[in-house]
């Protein structure tokens, strides 16, 4: 990791850990209502999907708003592929990202109630910084399901070539990577700093992509929606993005010197 950037995140932590780190609620079922409810009260113009900025209605996307054509539309079973046409909450760094460094999740055997459990579900069953993470809101957004289920765990980065699996929808998935379209890569980029900075040492952000995210940051800076989406985020979970609002005084930061560093 740049030299730069590591002081960046360290100072950063230094000085917002009052109010980067959420500490409201811890239940991933009920964060999700709250999305759904904070998107409720946001303008239309907020009303997209992240990838394929396909309209939606509550739990139901709109296809024709955005050209989108499911990868498949029957399941194995031969059943319609219903995630292809489902809103999901998709977390932009995956549970699996963070899960990893906790020992409920790694050594489930040694925990007497986590025989019959999967790694997930003991590491929100044993630990509550998990449950936290899972449920933080900075990190959620609106995504059709069937590309939520494809990206799976798949970390950020920059695909060679233009397929496109999903209609017109701008949105690589390969060889366990995922490439977003250009627009929303520093929301994207913002979402795993924050997320890194709020709950560090739970290995989110690698050298390689901590260089990637300060290029995507840089490269699409924070705009007006995703600023409303912050407030109203702050506004329900109690915490401040400072890797979207100067927390000082709740203004936008400057993309000017990379990553931002809130005044003290």
């Amino acid at each position: 990791m740049p030299i730069f950037l590591k002081i960046i995140i360290i100072v950063m932590f230094s000085m917002t850990t009052a109010y980067s780190r959420k500490t409201t609620f811890s239940n991933f079922t009920t964060a999700k209502r709250h999305m759904t409810a904070i998107y409720a009260k946001l303008d239309k113009k907020h009303h997209f999907t992240l990838y394929c900025k396909c309209s939606f209605s509550k739990k139901v996307v709109d296809h024709r708003s955005c050209g989108y054509i499911p990868k498949r539309a029957k399941t194995k079973k031969g059943g319609r592929n219903k995630r292809a046409y489902r809103l999901e909450w998709e977390h932009i760094v995956p549970a699996h990202a963070f899960g990893q460094s906790f020992d409920a999740w790694k050594n489930k055997e040694n925990y007497k109630n986590c025989k019959q459990k999967s790694s997930r579900s003991c590491a929100r069953q044993e630990e509550p910084e998990f449950r936290y993470m899972e449920a933080d809101l900075y990190n959620l957004f609106p995504a059709i399901g069937e590309v939520n289920a494809d990206r799976s765990n798949f970390s950020m980065a920059m695909i060679s070539g233009e397929r496109r699996d999903y209609g017109s929808c701008d949105v690589e998935i390969n060889n366990r990577k995922i490439e977003p379209n250009e627009t929303i890569r520093g929301d994207i980029a913002r979402t795993y700093m924050y997320m890194n900075a709020a709950y560090p040492h739970r290995g989110i952000i690698s050298n390689k992509n901590a260089e990637l995210f300060e290029v995507w940051h840089r490269q699409d800076p924070v705009d007006r929606l995703e600023i409303e989406r912050a407030k109203a985020i702050q506004e329900k979970q109690g915490n401040c993005n400072a890797f979207v609002l100067d927390c000082s005084n709740n203004k936008p930061i400057s993309v000017s010197t990379g990553f931002p560093q809130p005044s003290p």
